[in-house]
């Protein structure tokens, strides 16, 4: 005899660890922030999946390390978006009192970079002879990373003769920056490495900002940015390609953000619209925003009818226009 089908609400009440419950995710984010603990504790016994807002339709990721952190242990992701790499170049220049008690030791330096498998990297400089007090190498080492939030560089200082680590340290990759010092414990020695590309790599970075009213056949457009380009710049690059009036003075970009996600009345109120000024930066205004947002372009004669909210100086401005 079979046994009846059972039912959904004897399933929620009674959970099993196969069971799988999936949130967006804007829900996955505030039981993140709200309910950290109890989020904790209910991913220690049962699955849970995240997946990204339908407000990304440039089809960009969130960063998964927020829900995983907090034990959620599915996160799709969308495979539309380009997975881009970075090249990096780190020169180890010298280093101070390497190997302390042995003055006439051969120092060498071991650096490793620790992420996934297409990010693990081992390299080797030459050995110093009898030379522990100020060793200088000058050597260059590149390498290409794919995920730089989780990759970690390892710097050992080795006596060569003996292969004896006498002092190391390991950082977080996005935690150096240009020109950086380095101090590996536990001999507190004095490593002079430069890491370079780094802070290029962020201005040169390509990010994908969605801009709606733009004139044609769709509501929208995608424009790939980098990190410093303004909103002037954005105007002026694609005005004779994306504009009906090839004069981009005439337009403005307007960013419009829900209210905050938690109030009762979120639903019912209108969203906050703001004109951004000709030297901010599309893609850092965007990263401010704290719940669903996108850009729009507005005529100016268009937006002198309305009510524009200004923030500058901390200081709240309200225009209206008779």
């Amino acid at each position: 005899m079979l046994n009846p089908p059972t039912s959904l609400s004897a399933i929620i009440r009674t959970p099993k660890c196969y069971h799988i419950s999936s949130v967006n995710e804007n829900a996955a984010k505030r039981l993140c922030r709200r309910y950290s603990q109890k989020l904790i504790q209910h991913t220690e016994c049962q699955l849970l999946r995240t997946y990204p807002a339908a407000t990304r339709i440039d089809s960009t990721n969130p960063n998964p390390l927020l829900f995983w952190l907090h034990g959620i242990q599915l996160v799709a992701l969308n495979y539309q978006t380009d997975v881009s790499h970075i090249m990096l170049s780190s020169q180890l220049v010298s280093g101070q009192n390497v190997c302390p008690g042995n003055s006439s030791g051969s120092p060498c330096i071991e650096v490793d970079v620790l992420g996934i498998s297409v990010d693990t990297y081992h390299f080797r400089t030459k050995p110093i002879h009898r030379n522990t007090l100020n060793p200088m190498w000058n050597e260059h080492f590149q390498f290409t990373v794919h995920f730089e939030e989780m990759c970690f560089l390892r710097f050992a200082v080795v006596e060569n003769n003996s292969s004896q680590i006498t002092a190391q340290r390991t950082l977080p990759l996005k935690a150096l920056k240009p020109g950086s010092f380095i101090t590996c414990c536990p001999m507190h020695v004095l490593l002079s490495a430069q890491l370079f590309s780094s802070e290029e790599k962020h201005v040169s970075e390509q990010h994908r900002v969605t801009v709606h009213g733009v004139p044609g056949p769709e509501p929208f457009k995608v424009f790939s940015v980098t990190e410093q380009t303004t909103a002037k710049q954005l105007l002026d690059m694609y005005s004779y390609s994306i504009l009906c009036n090839p004069n981009p003075c005439d337009y403005v970009l307007v960013e419009e953000v829900a209210r905050d996600a938690g109030s009762k009345k979120s639903s019912t109120t209108k969203p906050l619209q703001r004109v951004l000024l000709d030297h901010e930066c599309v893609y850092q205004a965007q990263n401010r925003w704290r719940g669903a947002g996108k850009f729009i372009l507005k005529l100016k004669e268009q937006v002198a009818l309305d009510t524009i909210i200004y923030f500058q100086n901390e200081r709240l401005f309200l225009f209206f226009s008779f």
